[in-house]
């Protein structure tokens, strides 16, 4: 039947085809294509800023950014520009070269060319190995090289040759290593601030290799920042102000003794010395007559930083409340930062339809809670929002009591969200507009951490069964009390109900996932176990049975420990463990005599065999999307596959470390939260359509750029389609199946060749062969 709709086609005529130009010329073009990350970076830290060509470089706790000042628009920078990390610890502008240096936490170094865009990467420092500990302090650039001040010594970078030049290390007075802090030049002179001992001064046409050619400066400890301006040479000392260097000696300013205050960094910049007070919530400018003059915006956290701009306005690197703008009257700041959380931390996300939200509490493996109260972010239309008692009506939110908001469920029956704090209990929110309801310790059932009080009522997840009934997991540690809690929002009396007291280690509860039989499983603690090999449950409420999940073959046979378990598309539980993945079929049998799990085989050996499985979620296609210390995976259905392994090294993911996945089922990003921050993946399977006929609504991009290498998508599609691409004389070049709703293609032909400039056709069919669609595809050439 195919061949005969594809000679169907033929017969369509190049006329009509080629009127599907005005068709496929649609806005879905600005989609971010399949195969690309995004970083999610938070805008509300920033410590460190420098402008390059009309733009700032703003780097924060969190990430980095590029502010342009010409069009006032924002972007988040990260690997997948080509930098080498995110994490950065120091940034400065050399106007000789025109580079901007980049010092990462890691120690690693890039040089960013912004009239180009290119980078250049210096990792000798990364790469070399030192006794102690290795970080970078400050840049500071002069003459085109960058003396990057560190825990051990500077090292000199040249620009011009991308290389190391020279490395002034053990510079303390008996010529052992000594932490530098900052450094500055003029003429043949170098100052360096240092931790434990005083600044140190050189020259720079003698051998400054030799610790014996600094000399020390008396008088000058505790000095975190150095700086030139106006040919002189300033600093700071902790807790007693700024001074200049005159004829040889350190004098206090203004009038000769300091005028006392902390301060943490300088900045020269456009006639006037900047300096970053962050104790007192504002900063200082020196102009070149002397005068020196404190500026208190309101609305000011802690400053780290403060740059004149070209445009007379000043520009602040705020670790609180990220990039600011004011004036020299400390005029209400203006914040600007790219769109995302408040924070990098990412503990867990949930996709719920096309939105996503993203909570940063948490708890560590030995259950001691992190004590954060961020709230929680929530990504609607592209756009995320930050939900606090900052920007939540007063009333509408749970005011001091967000303690570390771990995880959380949908609701569609009632289209209310439930969040589990570790520490205050449960929250059901309506939105921001609606007074959100808590339950907590004294005020439900819920049972507080060995009676501590309001503070201390655990709860670590949250499911939603068929009827809308919110289940929920209270890890408590009072031997013979309930772990586990059902809530009926719809009951008008006692909605509250324990469930499994008396049975002993569910007290220490961890995760509940219900499956299609309404079963609930739940798994204990991996830090709480004490010795048992009891992992976990599985539980029918409607008759109050359980059997226990142990390492007895009868029970499950578990490997180890549980730390994620998750249902596929199939109704089967997939768990993982410290020693790889098992995976129950068959659920409904969970209570048989005899139930065990079976391992996945993939390169004939157990699927991450002997790694531990820290997270696992389910796509459109049924494929599993796991998190370890070793990065992201992606298995086939069954396991037995490697679609792909991501890795901090092979790809823009933050860090090796993936603690949480969630998978948007409409547009299918998979947001992965690692412990250097959030990133998603535009993934190429989506949720199977309901609809029995496939509608191929929306190709992206369409048309496709000339130099596009990455996978055009094409959506709308019935679970499986079979999706056949042809040329305009309906010349077959392209079949697949669709993952999901979502089939893509890479443009080019079974021989692995890029198709010619044209239209295309993609023709997709539910897998019998009926209910078929056509989708129009324009392939520019060059």
């Amino acid at each position: 039947m195919m061949h005969v709709r594809l000679a169907a086609l033929r017969r369509l005529g190049i006329g009509f085809l080629l009127s599907a130009l005005a068709v496929v010329s649609r806005p879905v073009c600005a989609q971010r294509p399949v195969g690309q990350w995004e970083l999610i970076a938070p805008g509300t830290s920033a410590s460190r800023l420098v402008e390059a060509n009309n733009v700032l470089y703003v780097a924060g706790d969190f990430g980095l950014f590029r502010y342009d000042l010409t069009d006032n628009t924002v972007r988040p920078l990260s690997k997948q520009d080509g930098f080498a990390d995110v994490r950065v610890a120091a940034l400065a502008y050399d106007s000789t070269t025109g580079l901007v240096v980049i010092g990462y936490r890691d120690t690693n170094i890039d040089l960013l060319d912004p009239r180009t865009g290119t980078i250049a990467n210096v990792p000798d420092i990364q790469r070399r190995t030192i006794v102690g500990s290795k970080f970078i302090s400050s840049i500071t650039t002069h003459a085109g090289r960058a003396y990057v001040a560190c825990s051990f010594g500077i090292v000199v970078v040249d620009l011009r040759r991308v290389e190391v030049a020279d490395t002034y290390a053990n510079l303390s007075r008996d010529g052992q290593p000594m932490e530098i802090r900052s450094v500055a030049i003029l003429g043949d002179s170098i100052i360096a601030s240092t931790r434990s001992e005083s600044l140190i001064v050189g020259q720079l046409s003698r051998n400054l290799l030799d610790y014996r050619n600094w000399a020390q400066m008396p008088n000058m400890e505790n000095a975190p920042a150095v700086a030139v301006f106006n040919q002189r040479f300033y600093a700071v000392r902790d807790d007693l102000g700024l001074f200049r260097l005159a004829d040889g000696s350190w004098r206090g300013l203004p009038g000769g003794s300091p005028t006392k205050f902390e301060a943490t960094s300088l900045t020269a910049a456009r006639g006037v010395l900047t300096i970053a007070r962050p104790t007192e919530s504002g900063f200082s400018i020196l102009y070149s007559d002397g005068r020196l003059v404190d500026v208190r915006p309101p609305g000011i956290g802690n400053v780290t930083q403060v740059l004149l701009g070209r445009d007379g306005r000043y520009y602040l690197a705020d670790r609180t409340n990220g990039l600011l703008i004011t004036d020299a009257n400390g005029a209400a700041p203006t914040v600007v930062a790219p769109n995302g959380p408040s924070t990098d931390v990412s503990f867990f996300t949930l996709s719920v339809g096309a939105d996503v939200y993203a909570f940063a509490g948490g708890y560590n493996s030995g259950t001691a809670g992190f004590g954060r109260r961020p709230g929680f972010a929530h990504r609607q239309n592209g756009r995320w929002r930050m939900y606090s008692k900052a920007t939540v009506p007063a009333g509408n939110y749970p005011v001091d009591r967000d303690r570390d908001l771990s995880a959380a469920a949908w609701n569609p029956v009632n289209q209310k969200l439930y969040i589990a704090s570790y520490g205050n209990g449960l929250i059901e929110w309506s939105g921001p507009d609606v007074p959100a309801r808590r339950f907590g310790w004294g005020t439900s059932p819920l049972i507080s951490t060995d009676g501590l009080g309001e503070e201390y009522t655990r709860l670590t997840s949250v499911a939603v069964d068929a009827a809308g009934v919110v289940w929920t997991t209270n890890f408590h540690q009072v031997n013979g009390q309930p772990g586990l809690f059902s809530f009926d929002p719809a009951a008008t009396a006692n909605p509250f109900r324990a469930h499994l007291a008396g049975v002993l280690g569910a007290d220490a509860a961890h995760q509940v996932v219900i499956d299609d039989n309404g079963y609930k499983w739940i798994t204990r603690f991996p830090s709480r176990l004490a010795g048992s090999s009891v992992y976990g449950f599985v539980y029918n409420s409607g008759d109050g049975k359980y059997r226990t999940l142990s390492s007895e073959p009868a029970n499950g046979g578990i490997l180890g420990p549980i730390y994620a378990i998750a249902k596929d598309r199939k109704g089967d539980m997939w768990i993982g463990t410290t020693k790889g993945v098992q995976v129950f079929y068959n659920t409904s049998a969970a209570f048989n005599t005899s139930y065990t799990a079976s391992q996945p085989i993939i390169d004939r050996r157990p699927l991450l065999d002997n790694q531990l499985v820290k997270v696992i979620a389910v796509d459109g296609a049924n494929r599993k999307w796991i998190g370890t210390d070793d990065g992201l995976y992606l298995f086939g259905e069954d396991g037995d596959e490697t679609i792909a392994h991501f890795t901090a090294e092979n790809s823009p993911l933050p860090s090796n470390a993936v603690n949480s996945i969630s998978i948007n089922g409409v547009t299918g990003e998979v947001f992965v939260g690692t412990d250097n921050g959030l990133i998603s993946y535009r993934g190429n399977a989506t949720e199977p359509s309901t609809e029995e006929k496939p509608a191929c609504t929306t190709v992206f991009p369409n048309p496709v750029p000339a130099r596009f290498t990455g996978q055009i998508a094409i959506d709308g599609l019935t679970g499986g389609a079979i999706v056949k691409i042809t040329d305009i004389a309906g010349q077959l070049v392209y079949e697949t199946t669709a993952n999901g709703s979502r089939a893509v293609w890479n443009a080019r032909d079974y021989n692995g060749r890029r198709v010619r400039t044209g239209i295309y056709l993609a023709y997709a069919s539910t897998p019998d062969g009926q209910n078929t669609c056509v989708s129009k595809i324009a392939v520019m050439g060059e």
